[in-house]
């Protein structure tokens, strides 16, 4: 194998290089591999017309080659589950024309831009509710000369609420800004008594909402070295999320524990639960199984997706079992080091 050979083969690009009747010339390792996942295996002298290739894929290179330019096109290739952009390149020589064709799979890209751009547009669906409210109730205030002492305070009130619902979400967008950006800092602490601490807290708020809530720590979990800010995050929405959807007269139950070189914490509740066709995007973020009464309950759709990214910036490992009108379970895995 020459020079050219192996820098061919190691680009990320796939190579197709193809003379006017259609006969491979040259192709890449990185294309082979694309193609050959569905069995399209394909070869120098190869005829391209008789390889199996995905339909849209084999329009293009067909128009390709019986009109020769220079251009960009981008396809989905479902043959292949992949967005394909392809730039075409002829080759002109003095005895002979061809067509260099580089494939570039750009996916990951344009899944990355399809989340950015949802992302967008639930954050300012998301901000545009209490926004509109705030002003809706500022306005009454101010147009009416005939305002009550008592509607001015069932108005506050309800301004009081609005402005907490945007402060949460700009917080929750914050955090998550935050756990994406920042690589977190790590340090040994007491992570059984955060648990502790916390847990004292929410046991007072699930009380308010007349739910059960227990807590049982092993007492031998020794310090662990992670992120004190981010878990105590991790937690705080899981006991949130926990109590939120647990109806009154419910029960509220998590455990905290050590095994080897891993830590894990577990929250049970006999809740609303989740459609098992929901599970897979509750991390998603913005992503609510019942928008209309995650809303009324609080919710701002980001907190499962911090959890995720706590777990991920820990190595760990997160798994949800849930029934609907049963419950759900959320398991944390942390493979934290430990003195």
């Amino acid at each position: 194998m020459n020079n050219f050979e192996i820098i061919l083969d190691n680009m990320r690009d796939g190579i197709l290089l193809i003379d006017l009747n259609g006969n491979v010339l040259q192709i890449n390792k990185s294309l082979k591999e694309l193609l050959d996942k569905n069995k399209a295996i394909i070869d120098i002298g190869d005829d391209i017309s008789k390889i199996e290739l995905d339909p849209e894929l084999k329009r293009v290179i067909e128009r390709t080659l019986s009109s020769p330019k220079e251009n960009d096109i981008e396809i989905w290739a479902d043959k292949y589950s992949a967005t394909l952009h392809l730039s075409v390149v002829p080759i002109k020589s003095t005895d002979q024309s061809n067509v260099l064709i580089i494939f570039r799979n750009t996916t990951k890209q344009r899944q990355l831009e399809n989340v950015r751009r949802d992302f967008v547009a639930n954050v300012s669906h998301e901000l545009k509710t209490p926004i509109t409210g705030i002003k809706l109730l500022a306005d009454a205030i101010c147009q009416s000369d005939e305002v009550k002492d008592n509607e001015i305070i069932q108005f506050s009130k309800r301004l009081g609420k609005e402005t907490g619902r945007l402060v949460q979400l700009v917080n929750d967008l914050l955090d998550l800004s935050k756990l994406e950006a920042v690589k977190p800092s790590f340090e040994y602490f007491d992570f059984a008594g955060l648990i502790r601490e916390l847990g004292n807290e929410f046991d007072s708020v699930a009380e308010r909402k007349e739910i059960s809530f227990e807590l049982t720590i092993d007492e031998e979990i020794p310090f662990c070295f992670g992120s004190p800010e981010q878990l105590e995050l991790l937690i705080v929405n899981l006991f949130e999320n926990a109590i939120r959807y647990t109806l009154p007269s419910g029960r509220v139950r998590a455990d905290f524990s050590s095994k080897k070189s891993s830590v894990f914490f577990k929250i049970e509740d006999d809740g609303i639960g989740i459609p098992k066709k929901d599970i897979n995007r509750i991390f998603e973020r913005f992503y609510r199984v019942d928008k209309a009464r995650s809303r009324m309950k609080g919710g701002t759709g980001l907190g499962l997706s911090i959890v995720k990214h706590v777990v991920q910036n820990h190595d760990g490992l997160i798994d949800v079992k849930s029934d609907v009108g049963v419950g759900s379970t959320f398991t944390v895995e942390l493979p934290l080091v430990t003195l």
